[in-house]
């Protein structure tokens, strides 16, 4: 088995890590662009869908046990 280091890219995925705050980052850009481009919608107007005002989210509405985390997914 050989160590090939931090992991860049996985299942389409691109993986950014900063250390200084903590952060993990998951991107699927440059897959979700080679998709649009395979469907010649490449270069389609692009629209914000903003979630309506009355829904409000908060921390305490994420699962608390893994039996929560099954019942949502």
């Amino acid at each position: 088995m050989k160590d090939f280091g931090e992991a860049k890219k996985l299942l389409c995925m691109e993986i950014t890590r900063d250390r200084g705050s903590g952060r993990l980052s998951v991107s699927q850009k440059n897959y979700v662009l080679k998709v649009l481009e395979r469907f010649k919608m490449a270069e389609v107007r692009s629209v914000t869908t903003p979630l309506a005002d009355h829904f409000k989210l908060f921390s305490k509405q994420c699962p608390q046990s893994p039996e929560e985390e099954e019942e949502m997914s």
